[in-house]
């Protein structure tokens, strides 16, 4: 780009400023760069103006004013480089409103800058200064249709991403399928390093250690396999990277998208959404892992595992609890061994807001080893305890066929109200307007309702009967050591008084005492 010399002759000397949006729809053939420029270069020789610069910006919206083209001419201007600068019409200037008129109000007076809108007919050197400047109500139009675009790219992206397919780059572990851009496909490179992750935590490690892991082998991480750089790219693995692998459903074959969205349409900043929020669509490729896995990893993320400065896994931290305050117990060593002190107690000691209740972590994982392997010997009645688990997911049963009863009413009823409405159309009682608006929001709500029966089928179902839950629970109870995810799947909740009285609450069972008669 060609930029007269600071100092220079310029009373016919002209730069021009060309832009075009992705977002531009219909106009996007009439306003491309090649007809822009074409135009401005008729125009000013026809006016006399030599063009002595060009600035442009393809595929950047009017509402973003980072632009680095506009940014570049900004600079020269600012720079007195250049004092007059065309483009086709207001619009490509830009589609803030609020932006555009601070613009020409202000920065472009301030600076002592002329600019001129061809086919807006807008020149500054010659805008009225006693009457309402008409380019405002332009303006005003131009951020109208920003917002009105912006809606309609949305609603064509979340429609899209309802019906399962993928837009945008493919997660880490995944590539775009050739053959078909809306698909996912294994990538033989980082698949392996997901699947690895998922192996790992799912036999005890904890996030941080598994970081740490991948860290000291070197593996690049997501955001520098992207190639992906700047300051919020450390290029390293960290523990939140390794929880958005495990928490998200694509890994396991369900297409996962909306997990952030824009500020606004003027604001280009993303901010996270809660899962609730997220658009999920069952069985669109092929995962890494099976979804068993995958919801065995959510189970172990509720409770937080903690890992020593010396890289020892407590693997009971997150499962005992104190019996009178009702916090967590966590390790800490003293001497040669851990113990499970309670937290709140340990944070003020000297406030007396509990006791300690501090007990020898490997005591404590002997006791439930010794429990665990009664009932793997046939000690306990083992079928006994699975006909009452099995009629504690009788329950749960119930209530989801309830919810799927309760969410299909609820369908039928939306389904026949669109009907109606399109009764009310032919019947000339609805506007062709009036009925494309109700129908849209009951399409919305179909979509929505048809989502959240689709989860509740997928969800796992309970064992067909007490046999085959006993089988599974013997297969469960055949260990010769316990890592986290067997003590997640074996206890539900142990507790410690004051007393050093430890009550184990199986998960299969009900609650055990034992007293702790040593450490």
């Amino acid at each position: 780009m060609a930029v007269r010399k600071k100092g220079a002759t310029a009373s016919r000397e002209i730069a021009i400023y060309l832009r075009l949006s992705s977002a531009d729809g219909t106009e996007a053939e009439s306003n491309s760069i090649g007809n822009q420029r074409s135009y401005l270069h008729q125009w000013a020789a026809r006016e006399g103006w030599q063009i002595v610069a060009e600035f442009l910006d393809d595929g950047h919206t009017g509402t973003d004013f980072e632009r680095p083209g506009f940014r570049a001419l900004m600079a020269a201007l600012q720079e007195k480089r250049i004092t007059t600068f065309a483009t086709t019409d207001l619009s490509r200037l830009g589609r803030n409103y609020l932006e555009v008129g601070l613009l020409q109000e202000k920065t472009f007076p301030a600076l002592g800058v002329r600019y001129i809108a061809v086919n807006d007919g807008y020149d500054s050197a010659r805008a009225g200064t006693g009457s309402i400047d008409p380019s405002l109500f332009k303006n005003l139009m131009n951020d109208i249709y920003a917002r009105d675009c912006s809606n309609k790219v949305l609603r064509a992206k979340r429609t899209l991403q309802r019906q399962g397919k993928y837009l945008g780059s493919a997660p880490y572990g995944y590539k775009l399928d050739p053959a078909d851009k809306y698909h996912l496909v294994s990538d033989p490179d980082t698949a392996p390093v997901v699947q690895r992750i998922y192996a790992l935590f799912l036999t005890g490690e904890t996030r941080t250690h598994i970081a740490h892991l991948l860290m000291q082998e070197q593996v690049p991480c997501p955001a520098r396999a992207k190639g992906m750089t700047g300051r919020r790219f450390t290029g390293e693995w960290t523990p939140t990277t390794i929880k958005r692998i495990l928490t998200l459903p694509t890994y396991y074959g369900a297409v996962t998208q909306h997990t952030r969205e824009m500020v606004s349409y003027k604001v280009h900043k993303a901010r996270f959404l809660d899962s609730t929020d997220w658009i999920v669509v069952e069985g669109t490729h092929e995962g890494l892992v099976t979804k068993a896995d995958f919801l065995q990893a959510q189970k172990l993320l509720e409770n937080r595992s903690y890992t020593a400065p010396d890289a020892q896994a407590h693997r009971l931290t997150g499962l005992v609890y104190c019996a009178d305050c009702g916090g967590k117990l966590f390790a800490h060593k003293v001497g040669g061994h851990f113990y499970l002190t309670c937290y709140t107690y340990s944070r003020r000691p000297g406030q007396h807001l509990c006791t300690s209740h501090a007990i020898r972590e490997d005591w404590l994982e002997a006791q439930i080893c010794d429990q665990l392997r009664a009932l793997a010997d046939g000690s306990v009645d083992l079928p006994i305890y699975a006909q009452e688990r099995l009629r504690q997911m009788a329950k749960g049963s119930n209530t989801a066929q309830a919810e799927r009863d309760r969410l299909t009413a609820q369908l039928n009823k939306t389904k026949k109200t669109r009907l109606s409405a399109y009764k009310d159309l032919t019947g000339g009682l609805l506007t062709r307007e009036e009925f494309s608006d109700i129908t849209s929001d009951l399409r919305k709500e179909e979509d929505q309702l048809t989502q959240r029966l689709q989860a509740l089928a997928d969800a796992p179902s309970p064992a067909a009967d007490a046999e085959s839950l006993c089988e599974e629970m013997q297969k469960l109870l055949q260990f010769t050591t316990l890592n986290k995810v067997q003590l997640q799947q074996f206890i539900k909740r142990i507790t410690v008084d004051a007393d050093r009285h430890v009550t184990i609450q199986f998960a299969f069972q009900e609650p055990h005492s034992k007293d702790q008669s040593s450490k």
